[in-house]
């Protein structure tokens, strides 16, 4: 198998992991819909935002830089150790608050959840697991992904048909468990030693993104809380749902975010940034707009089939809105590889900033309407996140490149 070959393989079989992942997040998300009541799963949405609060962080912070600057086994070995030594602290949290919250039913359900962020945590892992003269090796993460599906697609086929609750939890715990499985293989047991070098070897960059999701993007994903206040858990559960079911609009095109970083490391070095950047935004814009065509039609259509009576209602209200604001995280990944190639940690957290205040206001005034219009107020809520860090990123080019124009003097 030649390089080039191998690499084209190599980005099919990258698709593919994340349109399982996708499919393993609906089919999660849909499993546990039909098991639990409407509040129960409400409550359950709230854990999830707290998950996926993590998931977001450890991609943008540690695993997709590890993609983008080392292949270095020792720092890979290194980010698994400490990968496995958070989560296993966060779902011990996790399960201690649903305890003391009288939430012990939910138990199984956080697991799943926790379980699947892990997963994730492996595979970009794996994925940065794979050097330049290793990229011909062929599929990595198909077989993995297959038995996922295998799984979930069991775990919700049992909860359509009012089969054994125990039995679809289990296949959906299975479904995630496989990954960590293949994690502690290839890695051995977390060894705190080497979670400790790995973290000392971070940067200023990796301090503002953490910084920035501790506080920013941790407040932004805490915002829709006032919806389970002002509506209710069924209401803010159907929130969760509208998002679960679109959510391949976004997992999709995330699987070519690591390559996007890549060609813009290229980019980098030769300095041609404009047209390039400005073909990948319109892109960007055209796959969004019409994936959210796709997948708000298709629901309306299916949706009746997968979604119980008492919630579809609601659910259908949701879907317009939260497609928008899927879209524009969509729209938002040119920039977020620009930001992680160039570094700049500074205008990430002030566009999340700026984003996240115009989000806060619409939201706390939305809590007196309906909850489609607080819905429709996180979806302007993430527009102006994007836009925020467009303008910014344009700021900081202007300055770049005024900065390297030689003085009129010759000085």
């Amino acid at each position: 198998m030649t390089k080039q070959y191998g690499l084209v393989w190599r980005a099919l079989d990258s698709v593919i992991s994340q349109l399982s992942q996708a499919a393993v997040n609906l089919m999660t998300t849909l499993t546990f819909i039909n098991i639990l009541t409407p509040s129960d799963f409400g409550f359950l949405a709230a854990f999830w935002s707290v998950w996926m609060l993590l998931m977001s962080m450890n991609r943008a912070v540690f695993g997709e830089q590890l993609i983008a600057q080392s292949h270095d086994p020792e720092i890979r070995h290194g980010y698994l150790d400490f990968g496995f030594l958070w989560s296993a602290l966060g779902i011990l949290t996790t399960v201690v608050v649903a305890v003391s919250t009288d939430l012990s039913s939910l138990i199984p359900g956080v697991l799943c959840v926790a379980l699947f962020v892990v997963s994730d945590m492996v595979r970009y892992g794996e994925m940065a697991g794979l050097g330049p003269l290793e990229e011909a090796r062929g599929f990595v993460l198909m077989p993995i992904e297959l038995i996922r599906l295998g799984a979930s697609l069991l775990a919700l086929i049992i909860a359509l048909l009012n089969g054994s609750t125990y039995l679809s939890v289990g296949f959906a715990l299975a479904s995630s468990v496989v990954w960590i499985v293949v994690g502690l293989r290839m890695n051995g047991f977390p060894r705190f030693s080497r979670a400790v070098a790995f973290v000392r070897r971070k940067e200023k960059f990796e301090g503002l993104m953490a910084f920035q999701f501790l506080t920013g993007t941790g407040l932004s994903q805490v915002i829709p809380f006032l919806a389970l206040h002002a509506f209710g858990a069924a209401q803010f559960g159907a929130i969760r749902i509208a998002q679960s079911i679109l959510s391949p609009i976004t997992l999709l095109t995330s699987a070519f975010q690591p390559s996007l970083i890549r060609l813009f490391a290229e980019r980098q070095k030769s300095g041609r940034f404009g047209k390039f950047m400005i073909s990948t935004i319109l892109v960007s814009v055209s796959v969004a707009s019409l994936m959210a065509l796709i997948a708000v039609w298709g629901i309306s259509v299916l949706g009746d089939f997968i979604i119980p009576p008492g919630q579809a209602e609601v659910v259908d209200e949701l879907l317009l809105p939260v497609a928008v604001s899927l879209s524009f995280v969509v729209v938002g990944l040119p920039g977020g590889a620009l930001i992680k190639v160039r570094r700049l940690g500074a205008v990430s957290f002030w566009g999340q900033v700026m984003g996240m205040c115009v989000t806060l206001i619409l939201c706390v005034l939305a809590t007196s309407q309906s909850i489609r219009d607080f819905v429709w107020a996180l979806a302007f809520g993430s527009v102006s996140t994007v836009i925020s860090t467009y303008v910014l990123l344009v700021g900081s080019s202007v300055r770049s490149r005024s900065s390297r124009v030689p003085d009129s003097n010759g000085i």
